[in-house]
């Protein structure tokens, strides 16, 4: 326990018993109303890294009221960064506590307080919690026998899943996979934090089935998909399609195919043998395909790859039925119609049939078929059957054997990454691990020209006995070296994705009071301020002076600077930025704008006013972020405890 709650065991145990019991009564008649309105209930114990943000957020409950205000830090490390003088997406990957990270990159609204949000997708794979020592809680391992071990996982879950919620584009979707150990937990939690009414599926993944347990071989590892808002989906009348990572290829052989044919006058008989010889020529240049692209099997008279067999009758449910009379082509004869009739009027039947999208059988006797020219996939399904195996041995391959266990697959996450998020989708996943997300988003870009730009959270924790660090050693080295296709431990060589890695440090640094902030020692502190509000859409540091600090986007189209040092800033400096970039986002010190100074903050037009937008951003999202779950886990009936503890003669 903490020494705030040993001193409040103190006082409680020196109350008269009958009180004591008649509050442990009303307490537990009142969390179980608040477990229904609230859908969890338990008694929320944030980590030390929340409580380094977010202590202060708490004196009003009695809580550490005399803890200093802290502030995540954000710094640069051009010697961990990769290839940045490239070309293509600039990937980040901050190194730090995913809390300081989180609360950090709310400074994104500083300067965009309007905006619809930043991420399109955030993916993360947590710690199951199984009681094996993967769920770390202050530094200590979480062990099965922990009376308070799902306590600790929901309170470091939920503040983090708040922050993540405020940094989602309304049309975004939150993937989080979990094992079953506290799958019901996370469901509950995750109602609470993103609303039932938002919640998309739960993704069921058959894997190898395990040989250590004792009734049931537990074979399944569940991933838990939410909307930021669901409703705002379906309005912009969004469908998700699992679309085959080889259509282009498949259709381009196709067209192969039909050139090779051409010499065949006969067009029914060129149809023929193409379609014939298909199937073998995508088995020797591209292997196995989804059912639904290998449907696509057919030529037309032109050549055109089509699946065939599309229902053209009525679906069940419809108000109105097509009833009307279509010629067999051949025969001349009326065809077989329709039990329920046509889908669609007689005139956009025409009109299908001109366009050679109906398909006729042999004679009038049989039905006619709706033809498919476009491949858009299939909406995916809640379960999946794929071997978990395979992601430990391609990362083995990649920076050696028994270093990180149980890594998610980079081909699994690439697949529903393509399936929730655009092409040009910005990702966040803030339980990095071994980076294999990073690797999805590399592997999508290159198999479909996307610009999707990653950004991974992970700490640095030494790993027993290993002699490496996750951050520096797992997560960055695996990035790097899928990007190069250099230095695998596998010593083979390899096709390396490409990209740009920009590599930041994430701390904490005490608050300065507002008085001597001018002094040149505080610059450093308003400098990271400014960076974490740069992330998102410049990351990329192109210049630095003693006075400011110039960022980029990926292809150089956007600009911020970020001025820190109002003695070393003068109008020519900012003037020579305006004049080279005349729509810079400029982070200007609100202290500079002294009698003494050569520069004022009114010199810059549209200046955000720096670094106290950021810093009351920040401030706001984690106070939001530690009293919500305060208020909503019956911190209410724990205030009544103390205040009983402190006043013995209360009725």
């Amino acid at each position: 326990m903490s020494p705030v709650d040993d001193q409040l065991t103190e006082k409680l145990s020196e109350l008269p018993k009958e009180i004591l019991v008649r509050e442990l009564i009303r307490t537990a008649r009142t969390s179980d109303r608040t477990s229904q309105t609230n859908f969890l209930h338990y008694s929320f114990e944030p980590d030390d890294c929340v409580l380094e943000l977010g202590a202060r957020h708490l004196k009003d409950y009695g809580f550490l009221s005399d803890v200093p205000q802290t502030l995540p830090t954000l710094t640069f490390s051009p010697e961990l960064s990769h290839n940045l003088d490239g070309g293509g997406p600039v990937h980040r990957l901050l190194i730090g506590d995913n809390f300081h990270a989180l609360a950090g990159m709310q400074a994104y609204y500083a300067a965009n307080p309007s905006s619809d949000g930043v991420y399109d997708l955030v993916y993360i794979d947590p710690p199951y919690n199984t009681g094996r020592e993967d769920l770390a809680y202050n530094d200590k391992f979480v062990g099965a026998d922990d009376p308070w071990r799902h306590t600790h996982y929901l309170s470091v879950m939920e503040p983090r899943l708040i922050l993540a919620r405020e940094l989602l584009k309304s049309t975004g979707v939150i993937m989080v996979a979990i094992g079953g150990e506290e799958l019901h937990t996370l469901k509950t939690l995750c109602d609470s934090v993103f609303g039932r009414h938002n919640f998309i599926d739960q993704v069921q993944w058959e894997g190898e089935r395990k040989n250590n347990d004792r009734f049931i071989s537990d074979s399944v590892e569940y991933m838990l998909v939410y909307a930021k808002n669901k409703s705002t989906l379906i309005d912009k009348d969004v469908y998700w399609l699992d679309r085959d990572a080889n259509a282009d290829a498949y259709f381009s052989l196709a067209q192969k195919v039909w050139d090779s044919t051409a010499h065949i006058t006969d067009i029914e008989q060129r149809r023929e043998i193409a379609r014939k010889s298909f199937p073998a020529a995508v088995k020797k240049e591209i292997g196995h395909v989804a059912a639904n692209l290998a449907s696509f099997n057919r030529f037309d008279e032109s050549g055109r790859l089509y699946s065939g067999g599309g229902d053209v009758s009525k679906p069940t449910g419809y108000a109105a039925a097509n009833y009307f009379e279509v010629l067999h082509p051949v025969t001349g004869k009326p065809v077989k119609e329709p039990s329920r009739g046509y889908y669609c009027s007689e005139e956009s039947f025409r009109k299908m049939m001109e366009r050679g999208e109906i398909e006729f059988g042999k004679d009038e006797t049989t039905q006619p078929k709706k033809r498919r020219f476009e491949y858009k996939g299939m909406i995916p399904g809640s379960v999946f059957n794929q071997v978990r195996s395979r992601a430990n041995s391609h990362l083995a391959a990649i920076i050696g054997r028994d270093v990180f266990g149980n890594p998610k697959d980079h081909n699994v996450l690439a697949r529903w990454f393509a399936i929730a998020a655009p092409k040009d989708a910005k990702i966040l996943d803030f339980f990095g691990g071994s980076g294999s997300t990073a690797e999805a988003v590399l592997l999508l870009n290159q198999q479909d020209g996307g610009t999707r730009e990653v950004t991974i959270v992970t700490n640095d924790a030494e790993i027993t006995g290993k002699n490496a660090r996750i951050g520096t050693d797992i997560t960055r080295e695996r990035i790097v070296r899928v990007m190069t296709g250099e230095n695998w431990a596998d010593g083979k060589s390899h096709n390396g994705y490409g990209g740009r890695l920009s590599v930041w440090k994430v701390g904490t640094a005490e608050n300065i009071p507002v008085k001597p902030r001018y002094e040149s020692v505080y610059h450093r502190l308003d400098a990271s301020l400014g960076e974490w509000a740069v992330l998102a859409d410049t990351p990329l540091l192109v210049e630095e002076t003693e006075s400011y600090r110039l960022f980029t986007n990926s292809d150089g189209t956007r600009h911020s600077v970020v001025y820190y040092d109002p003695d070393e800033i003068d109008t020519d400096a900012v003037d020579d930025i305006l004049d080279r970039f005349p729509a810079v986002t400029s982070y200007v010190p609100v202290y500079a704008n002294r009698s003494s100074l050569r520069f004022h903050v009114e010199d810059v037009p549209d200046a955000v006013p720096h670094p106290y937008a950021a810093l009351n951003i920040i401030n706001g999202a984690v106070s939001v972020a530690v009293h919500e779950p305060y208020t909503k886990r019956g911190v209410s009936n724990m205030n009544r405890l103390r205040v009983l503890s402190e006043n013995k003669t209360a009725l």
